[in-house]
């Protein structure tokens, strides 16, 4: 199943919903996770597993309940940003994990704007980092990933034809001040920036 999780964008989301559903992946149900209790387009395909949002779970939070969600009927995960329209269809993505079948992480080159996250990495790896609330959850993962030994390959296949950054977060003030709140968090984890990991 594809995962969104969406705050204060259904004007970017909403066209992308539509390509999807009508074009790109007809057959794959889109689980949405939205934050800002949007007006976000309707559709067969399209699941709300999600009651009313009393506050904003971020990006971790958000990940993780979708995760839950998705994996309790599927054994991939396709995370899409609100903010991109992925190229590949459906068939392509089928074919990315059946021609993969020892990666246990897919990453397109525009670094997690989409992913391809299959359970079992998933129950091996654990929960995204909810300490790391809009950044730094993916670096955190990443590491983890790789002390594990996991098997990820990034390509192509999962960039996006559209990414239509709208500066949601540089223009708050609020979330704009987590940044480094996030980065203390992972300073305190990792003992170090990305990269630089001690521990």
């Amino acid at each position: 199943a594809i995962a969104i999780p969406t705050l204060n964008r259904h004007d970017l989301l909403n066209p992308t919903l539509q390509k999807y559903v009508s074009d790109l992946f007809p057959s794959t149900e889109i689980c949405i996770f939205d934050n800002g209790n949007q007006p976000i387009y309707k559709h067969e395909n399209i699941s709300f597993p999600f009651l009313k949002q009393e506050e904003n779970l971020f990006v971790s939070g958000s990940w993780n309940e979708l995760c839950i969600k998705v994996f309790s009927n599927y054994d991939y995960c396709l995370m899409l940003n609100d903010d991109i329209c992925i190229h590949a269809n459906e068939r392509q993505i089928i074919q990315l994990i059946e021609e993969n079948p020892t990666v246990n992480f897919f990453n397109s080159l525009f670094q997690w704007s989409s992913f391809l996250l299959p359970k079992k990495t998933y129950h091996q790896i654990g929960l995204f980092d909810e300490n790391l609330k809009i950044w730094f959850q993916d670096n955190d993962y990443e590491y983890r990933m790789k002390r594990e030994n996991v098997n990820v390959l990034t390509t192509s296949v999962l960039n996006p034809i559209e990414f239509r950054k709208d500066g949601t977060v540089e223009r708050n003030p609020i979330l704009h001040k987590q940044f480094e709140l996030d980065r203390q968090a992972y300073f305190r984890k990792h003992g170090a920036g990305p990269g630089s990991e001690l521990y």
